[in-house]
């Protein structure tokens, strides 16, 4: 039940880029007892669950994509790379 509704929210997330509403999915599933807030709660902020990416990814842009940049930044020099996600 919880990958039927996973891979439904992930379908309206990618092809209609609308927000992923996997929790309200869920509260409005007969079968799940919880509300959205509860879900909410029982889930966090998400960081429990991405293991040490933010750190790989650190470490891959200092390490790998920086240097590669720096041989550029005469080209780059004026560019804005702001990165917002």
């Amino acid at each position: 039940m919880v990958k039927v509704h996973s891979v439904a929210a992930g379908k309206v997330v990618k092809e209609e880029g609308m927000e992923n509403d996997l929790l309200t999915r869920l509260a409005n599933d007969p079968a799940v007892p919880f509300t959205v807030q509860e879900l909410k709660e029982l889930v966090g902020d998400g960081s429990d669950f991405v293991g040490r990416a933010p750190q790989q990814t650190d470490e891959f842009l200092d390490e790998v994509v920086l240097p590669r940049l720096a041989q550029y930044k005469d080209i780059l020099g004026g560019v804005d790379s702001a990165l917002s996600v």
